[in-house]
Parts: structure tokens; sequence; C-alpha cells
């Protein structure tokens, strides 16, 4: 388009926020808080968890939310994990490294506390019969570890894995005000300790290569999949970071370390990969909306492109992450074996569902012009729309899993 034409068909959508946007934000703006008061001013104010408790939550972690956030080396933090209990297991820190792992601790303690059943929540020995009163008073005690480690000045991963633990909690917590900000500061963090530059880390090991390659992307996807959308502060031009390997923790530990997986057997990893696949496609589309006045042929054409982006995704998963998988006796005790798979898939498919619907309902606006086209991309958001009613409704997964979608 030469700089002197106009467009002859203006998209609200690109030029502002259209009425289903607007209609969202505003439910979305609804349950944001802005005055919420911490619960945690000093240690003293910390509901401590019992060495049991805290062994409970760790291992229920390990299964259902280690996969959600990819922060951690699960052998690692475990590892870490029992020294801090043998030492005594004070929450008094000696260092502000000291703070910024029990930040990490508290941000995986309540992590997972969001998540349990009221069954689950009342065998774990919690240190209060309130799960939701234990949720509010462990993340208010990683923000304050957070802050006691001083974490804007002194940069360290941990607090950015701290972060990436956290986003699983924040909508939850209805601290989202707060989420965008720190976000943003664990980005920088990230950028200032070269995680966003693999070449940068050549001489790491391999396994802090590949946790800060995946704690990278779990930052990315935050960041660009962010509901609402909002400018992401950073750009696919700004870093350099392969997807992490499909390796699982156990094989890259120092006693066994392959990254060679057999690609047949399923991965936890495959689904924090494709997650990170969806939000390069979703941050391509919305970085091109950015850029000019469309005319609605040519933005017709940027959806339509996204849009088979996200269903070649879909074909390219591996089996037991495709929704329509045909269930034998071989995958259901493949399922039995991996409890989480149920969860993945489900997840992932309205994950794809949903942003399938927001950037088909971006030519909204022309559905009612008869173009087959539009027809077609009527249906697919209409249908996407469908396909998360019933995913949730006839889910596999139990709704306290739901939460931090």
């Amino acid at each position: 388009m030469s700089t002197n034409s106009r467009p002859v068909t203006a998209v609200p959508a690109m030029h502002g926020i259209d009425n289903i946007e607007l209609l969202e934000l505003r439910l979305l703006e609804s349950a944001r808080s802005s005055n919420r008061r911490g619960t945690v001013q000093q240690i003293a104010d910390i509901l401590p968890p019992s060495r049991e408790c805290s062994d409970i939550l760790l291992a229920h972690g390990e299964l259902w939310i280690s996969w959600m956030h990819f922060a951690l080396h699960s052998p690692t933090f475990s590892r870490e994990h029992q020294e801090f209990w043998e030492t005594g297991g004070s929450l008094q820190p000696q260092s502000k490294d000291d703070s910024l792992w029990l930040a990490i601790y508290f941000s995986y303690l309540c992590g997972v506390v969001l998540l349990l059943s009221e069954d689950e929540a009342a065998d774990a020995g919690l240190p209060y019969n309130d799960s939701n009163l234990v949720l509010n008073n462990w993340y208010d005690a990683a923000v304050f570890f957070l802050n006691q480690g001083d974490f804007l000045r002194h940069h360290h991963i941990r607090s950015v894995q701290a972060v990436a633990v956290l986003s699983i909690v924040f909508n939850n917590i209805k601290d989202t005000s707060f989420q965008e900000s720190i976000l943003a500061s664990a980005i920088r963090i990230a950028q200032a300790l070269r995680l966003d530059q693999d070449a940068a880390n050549t001489h790491a090991s391999v396994i802090d290569r590949e946790t800060r390659r995946r704690v990278w992307w779990t930052l990315m996807i935050c960041e660009w999949l962010a509901i609402p959308h909002r400018p992401p502060c950073v750009s696919e031009l700004d870093f350099d970071v392969a997807f992490p390997s499909l390796a699982t923790d156990d094989e890259i530990s120092p006693a066994k370390i392959s990254l060679n997986s057999p690609s047949h057997q399923p991965r936890p990893v495959q689904y924090h990969i494709a997650l990170s696949k969806i939000a390069i496609v979703y941050h391509r589309f919305r970085s091109l909306l950015r850029l000019t006045r469309w005319e609605s042929s040519q933005i017709t054409s940027v959806v339509i492109g996204a849009d088979q982006e996200l269903a070649d995704l879909i074909d390219d998963l591996p089996p037991h992450l495709q929704a329509d998988e045909v269930q034998t006796p071989k995958t259901q005790h493949r399922d039995l074996l991996h409890p989480w798979i149920a969860w993945q898939k489900s997840s992932l498919s309205t994950v794809l569902l949903y942003y399938r619907t927001l950037i088909s309902r971006t030519l909204q606006g022309h559905w009612i012009d008869g173009d087959a086209v539009e027809a077609r991309i009527r249906s697919i958001c209409l249908g996407s729309a469908q396909g998360i009613i019933s995913n949730i409704r006839a889910g596999p997964v139990a709704d306290t899993r739901w939460r931090p979608w």
C-alpha cells in the first residue's frame, strides 16, 4: 500500500477496541481489585506449614503444577526443600538469596493450595482449616519475601522463578494490577540476567540452561497470552531463546543427562512448548494489527493466516494432546500412568479454542456481508466458543483444575 492510499474499509478492532472486546474488558475489570491489602507485614504473620504438610504439597505440586509454570527443575527444588527442613525450616532468612528462595517456596505452596479439592485440602494438614485463608497468606508471604530479597535491585533468577510460579495464582487472588507490574519487572530482570539470549549461557550447565529456557518461555506465555490483551513489553525480535528440550526433569539430572528422549513417550514439557507456539502465533497476529490501517480484504487474509497457523499447531500436537484422540486400552493405561495427560489435553484444547475465537471475532463486523469466507470465519468463531463451553462442562478434570486458566 502506498503512503498516499487510504483504506476502503476500516476494521474497528484495528484502531481501538471492538464492542465484544470492550465487554470482555469490562467483565475482567469488574473482577480486578486495586485496594488489596497484604496479610503479611512481618514473618510472625505467616502461617508456617508443618514438615509433613510441606512434603505432601511438594509431592502434589510435582505432579500437578510443575508443568504449568515450568519455572523450576523439580529434583533441584526437592533437594533444596529437603535441605531447608533438615536445617530447621526457619523462616528467618540469612541473606537476600535465602529470602528469594522462600519467595519461590511460598509461591509454590500457594499454587498447589489453589488447585486442591476440599478432600485434598483436608488431607494435606494445612495450618488452618480455611484453605482460602491459607492461600492468601502464603501468596502474601511470597510477595513479602520477594521484597525482603530486594528483588528489584538484587537481580537473581529466583525472583523470576517466583513470579513465574505466581502466574498461576494472580487472577484468583484478584491481584491483576500487581500482576501486570511484577510480570514486566520479572521480564526486565530476566533480560538483565541474559535469560533472553542462549548465546550468553553457553557455559551454563545443562540443568541451568534448560531452567533458563523454561522460565523465559513461561514469561512469554504470560506476556503474550495476557487476558485482556495489552501491548507487550517484549517482542519476538528482542530475544533468541530455543524451546526447552523434551527431556523430563529426571533425564536432565546430574546423574543422568539425556536430552534425546524418545519422541513417542508423553512428556510434560510438550504442553509448555505448545503454549509457547500459541503465544508466538497470537503475538504475531496482534503485532500485525498494529502496523497500519488495514483494508477489509487484507485483514481477512491476516485472520485466515493466523487461524490456519493454530490449526496447523493442532495437527502437529503429539497424540496424547490431541483432543480427538481415539481412546483404546493402550491410551487408557498410558493416561493412568500419567494422570496429568487428561488435564493437559483439556486445558490445551480450551486455550486453542479461545484464541481461535479471539482471532476470528476480529471480523465480526463483516459477518453479515454474506461472503463465503466471512461465513467460514464466523463458523470457526462460534464453533470454538461452543467448544470451550463443552470442554468445561464435560471435561475430565475437577473444577478446581480450571482456576489457573
